[in-house]
């Protein structure tokens, strides 16, 4: 007598990687609401935050950038940053590739590009 074989449940559909050719170059003025300093497999620092003016817009600053800027990432401060958006996919938000940051308002006048 045969066993019956098991079926697998079919694997949801994986996103598209981010593609820097689909990004587009803007800059925006941002309200910091959170900031997550997060570490690379490489063992580098990195940094994720969160907006409180643009919803759903993730800002991501790799780590040569961080070490140069990632001190102006602080909650509540006001940042004109640049950098690559990607707003193509829907199943994470809009992420925003910090290439250059400039504290405004009252905040450390420093500014940093890659």
């Amino acid at each position: 007598m045969k066993a019956a074989a098991a079926t697998q449940p079919a694997l949801p559909p994986q996103p598209d990687p981010l593609r820097f050719e689909d990004c587009e170059q803007l800059t925006e003025t941002v309200t910091i609401d959170r900031a997550e300093v997060r570490v690379s497999v490489q063992g580098r620092n990195w940094l994720s935050a969160g907006t409180a003016d643009v919803e759903g817009l993730e800002l991501l600053v790799f780590p040569n950038m961080y070490e140069r800027i990632g001190h102006l990432f602080t909650d509540g401060s006001r940042l004109a940053v640049t950098g690559l958006a990607d707003r193509s996919h829907a199943w994470h938000s809009d992420l925003f590739i910090v290439q250059s940051a400039t504290a405004l308002a009252g905040a450390q006048s420093t500014e940093a590009s890659a």
